[in-house]
């Protein structure tokens, strides 16, 4: 068991609050969703959990805690540079830092996972793996050293469709307690028994802290259904106030104008006695629907705009006939065949390791070539693109104008950035903000051709949706790499499994 009480978090620069008196438990066989917006503190907690060390130095946490649990296991949502320089050999065996691995465990997690460390170049950089194969490569240790308590950030991150079922069963009917964030809506669906929920309402000026022991869907219908019937009552009453008030001010009206047309007698003292009862009539209405339940406020998690995309004409922009991608490995994929139009909308899904992400590098390279274009790439490490002591507003800021940097506060506002955040170090904001900052950058400056290398991930699962409608909306051409099918089949005109042997075009499920 793990109990927490009083649980107080927030910014140590500027004192935001993120979490205030919050108290939950969580019970030997929980499995348990941490979700929230972008820069809400989910990670950072999940980090304190696990390690007081591990805080982020711009965040400080007070917290009464009782930890039950004999063993703990945590999964960042990035591995550290440092973690990335390592060989697979040294990461495994080298470790000094976990001495309880069990090296039997530790080849039988790999064939649960189906993965072939036989078969891997034991002097291969963890660096130079695929994001789906780093995430399974730690899954793999972590497993090894047998834990009670798995605290997992974005564990389904850059996984293909067969290791998440794997992922999804593993949490399910492994006999521990599991707390985890991730922007798989169907992961939390399938999995989640419990839900903590951290908000900042109010426009970010209020932290808001809910626990419910209830699967992840039936909270999210309760959360919806009460929304609604609030929305239901709040519209209810608007409109009888609507009603009343407009009966009074005709009322008033009316008067008003006998009042002009009556001397000063005893009918004038009867109509004004009448006007002071009406206006006391429309203050007690005012009193009154100030103590009515008011309509709810939604905020949109993300709330970005492609406004200033340069148009392009409809023209044949790559084609690749034929070919075969011999980056990083020769004869990684052959037989491509592919071509992309101006306003296209492909994506592309596939097994960890297969190579997408070398794929979309080669396209990118062919693309960079065209003067024609207004070209963004986002990467699947875009964090490194980043100079991350430099502010929000310093990264999106193209001219250094004053003008324009009152708008680049303004598109970061409508993005649910505070004043606090817009002027600190990008090093300081959350996975989840440091991606809207990027998709900013590319709205501002009017790209119309981009590449995205798993664009979901660090978001939301409730911005997911609105996420879907970004791009969907998107009005220029676009290829992206997704595992998540929902993504991929509301957004794309096109749908590729990428294999050794080539592109094969996916069928929709309906």
């Amino acid at each position: 068991m793990l109990q927490i009480h009083d649980l107080n978090m927030y910014h140590t620069h500027n004192h935001h609050q993120l979490i205030e008196a919050g108290n939950f438990i969580i019970n030997a066989g929980d499995r348990v969703a941490l979700i929230g917006g972008e820069g809400t503190g989910k990670s950072s907690l999940l980090k304190w959990i696990y390690s007081k060390d591990l805080t982020p130095e711009y965040i400080t946490i007070h917290a009464n805690v009782h930890n039950q649990f004999r063993k703990m296991a945590y999964l960042p949502q990035l591995l550290d540079n440092e973690l990335l320089t390592l060989t697979i050999n040294d990461y495994l065996f080298g470790l000094a830092s976990i001495p309880d691995i069990d090296y039997n465990l530790l080849y039988l997690s790999a064939n649960r996972l189906n993965f072939d460390l036989a078969n891997l170049d034991a002097n291969l950089r963890l660096g130079d793996l695929s994001g789906g194969q780093q995430i399974k490569l730690q899954m793999i240790r972590l497993m090894a050293i047998e834990p009670d308590l798995y605290l997992l950030d974005e564990p389904s991150n850059n996984l293909d469709l067969a290791t998440k079922a794997w992922l999804t069963n593993f949490i399910n009917t492994e006999s521990v307690t599991f707390i985890y964030v991730s922007h798989d809506e169907f992961l939390l669906r399938q999995t989640a028994t419990k839900v903590i929920h951290l908000e900042q309402v109010l426009h970010k000026s209020q932290p808001k802290f809910t626990v419910v022991n209830l699967p992840y869907q039936d909270y999210i219908d309760q959360r919806r259904a009460k929304y609604n019937h609030q929305t239901q009552i709040a519209n209810k009453h608007a409109k009888e106030f609507k009603a009343q008030m407009a009966h009074n001010n005709n009322m008033q009206q009316k008067l008003h104008s006998q009042l002009n047309n009556t001397k000063l007698d005893a009918l004038g003292r009867l109509l004004a006695k009448k006007m002071k009862n009406l206006k006391s009539q429309e203050k007690r209405f005012n009193r009154e629907n100030e103590d009515h339940l008011q309509k709810p406020i939604t905020e949109a998690q993300i709330n970005i705009e492609f406004n200033r995309l340069k148009p392009l004409d409809q023209k044949l922009l790559l084609h690749l006939y034929d070919y075969t991608l011999n980056q990083p490995v020769p004869n990684l994929i052959r037989n491509i065949n592919f071509e992309f139009k101006s306003y296209d909308k492909v994506g592309f899904f596939g097994e960890n390791g297969v190579g997408k992400t070398s794929l979309l590098n080669k396209l990118h390279q062919e693309l960079n070539q065209r003067p024609d274009i207004e070209l963004a790439y986002m990467r699947q490490n875009y964090q490194e693109v980043f100079n991350v002591d430099q502010t929000p507003i310093d990264y999106l800021d193209l001219t250094g104008d004053q003008e324009e940097r009152t708008l680049i506060m303004t598109v970061l506002g409508s993005a649910l950035f505070t004043p606090e955040e817009m002027n600190q170090a990008i090093n300081h904001l959350s996975g989840g903000q440091q991606a809207k900052l990027f998709l900013l950058k590319m709205s501002i400056e009017g790209s119309n051709i981009i590449l995205l290398d798993e664009p979901t991930r660090n978001f939301s699962p409730l911005s997911q949706e609105e996420l879907r409608q970004l791009f969907k909306d998107f009005s220029g051409g676009l290829i992206t790499i997704s595992h998540d099918l929902m993504f991929l089949e509301e957004v794309c005109d096109r749908v590729y499994e990428v294999t050794p042997e080539g592109l094969v075009e996916y069928r929709s499920r309906e």
